[in-house]
């Protein structure tokens, strides 16, 4: 846990200036492109480290996936038609709740 906090910190302090050099000097869409070598450099890491766990469900959760996509699309659908349909139109604040 202290390793998580201490690393959650450390991005916390280093994100903004790291984020700001990055868009500054290579434009803001390089900003995507930070956790491809950071991905490369640990995948095989935790792989090396983690063994697979298999318990015994092995099905696929159809309902899980159903909630999160229908809930994950109901939140941009709120926040992108937010403008035009008024942020108080039923349309909006049917979404699910968040930030506001």
């Amino acid at each position: 846990m202290g390793i998580l906090e201490g690393l959650t910190g450390l991005a916390t302090i280093a994100g903004p200036p790291i984020g700001g050099a990055v868009a500054h000097l290579l434009g803001w869409q390089w900003v995507f492109w930070v956790n491809v070598p950071i991905a490369l450099l640990l995948i095989p890491l935790v792989r090396s480290r983690i063994t697979e766990s298999h318990g015994t469900d092995t099905t696929l959760d159809t309902r899980g996936i159903a909630l999160v996509t229908a809930g994950a699309f109901a939140l941009v659908w709120g926040l992108v038609r937010g403008n035009q349909a008024g942020w108080t139109s039923p349309e909006v604040m049917a979404r699910p709740a968040g930030p506001r």
